[in-house]
C-alpha cells in the first residue's frame, strides 16, 4: 500500500526546508587582524576587500616634501571601524597573491559593509562597485581626497 500524496508532499516539503542551507552563511569569520586599508587576515587567510583599491601601508600621498602617511590613515581607518568586532566575509573569488577577495562586513549579514565604507569615509577608490561613494568623498575633499578639487 502506498502513502497517501499528502503525505509524500509533507515530507517533501520538510526535507527541502530542513536540508537547504542557511539564508545568510558567510564563508569564513573571526577577529580580523589589519593588513592595510583594503586587506585583513582572518583564521590565517588574507582576504582583499572585493570593489576598493587602497594604498599601500607605506605609501605616502601629495607632494614628495610634504606628502602625508596616507597608507598607514587608510589602515588606521579600518582598524578603528573594526576594533574588536567579528568581521564575516562572502568570499567571490581567487585573487593574485595569494589573496581572497570578498565582501567583509562588520555586524552580521546586514551590516556594514567595509569596503562601501572605506570608499565612503575617502580612505579608498572604488573598483566600480562603489563609484557614487567615491564621488561625494572626493566633493567632500576626506581621507586620500584631502585637499584635491572634485573634477
Amino acid at each position: 500500500m502506498r502513502p497517501p500524496i499528502e503525505f509524500c508532499a509533507i515530507v517533501a516539503v520538510l526535507l527541502a526546508l530542513y536540508s537547504a542551507p542557511p539564508a545568510y552563511a558567510a564563508d569564513i569569520s573571526g577577529k580580523a587582524q589589519i593588513v592595510d586599508g583594503g586587506t585583513i587576515i582572518i583564521a590565517r587567510q588574507t582576504i582583499q576587500l572585493e570593489g576598493i583599491s587602497t594604498p599601500a601601508f607605506t605609501e605616502r600621498c601629495g607632494p614628495a616634501e610634504s606628502g602625508w602617511h596616507c597608507g598607514q590613515e587608510a589602515a588606521f581607518a579600518l582598524a578603528d571601524m573594526v576594533g574588536r568586532t567579528w568581521v564575516e566575509c562572502d568570499l567571490r573569488d581567487a585573487g593574485t597573491l595569494q589573496r581572497l577577495i570578498g565582501v567583509c562586513r562588520v555586524g552580521g549579514p546586514k551590516g556594514r559593509d567595509l569596503g562601501a565604507w572605506m570608499v565612503k569615509r575617502g580612505w579608498a577608490r572604488s573598483a566600480g562597485r562603489y563609484a557614487a561613494l567615491e564621488k561625494a568623498a572626493k566633493a567632500s575633499g576626506i581621507g586620500l581626497w584631502r585637499g584635491a578639487r572634485p573634477k
